[in-house]
């Protein structure tokens, strides 16, 4: 199973790391996916737009303890 995607830059987009709300409730359930969502929220505070795709845009322009947070974002999962 597979959470999300990372795509680097490429044509006119920037790097950035993306995950389906919908398909991500469905894989690994609603309270789960709304606890992830709001870490990473957290995490990248303004690098995420989007209400039904999370894009988390540069995700290496954040600070070390908000990629740190991010990072625990996804290894809570587990």
């Amino acid at each position: 199973m597979s959470i999300c995607f990372l795509a680097p830059q490429f044509a006119s987009k920037q790097d950035r790391i993306e995950l389906a709300c919908t398909t991500l409730s469905k894989q690994i359930g609603g309270a789960r996916a709304a606890a992830l969502q709001n870490a990473l929220r957290v995490a990248a505070g303004e690098l995420v737009p989007g209400k039904t795709m999370i894009s988390i845009v540069q995700p290496g322009t954040l600070s070390v303890a908000n990629q740190k947070a991010q990072t625990r974002a996804f290894l809570d999962l587990l």
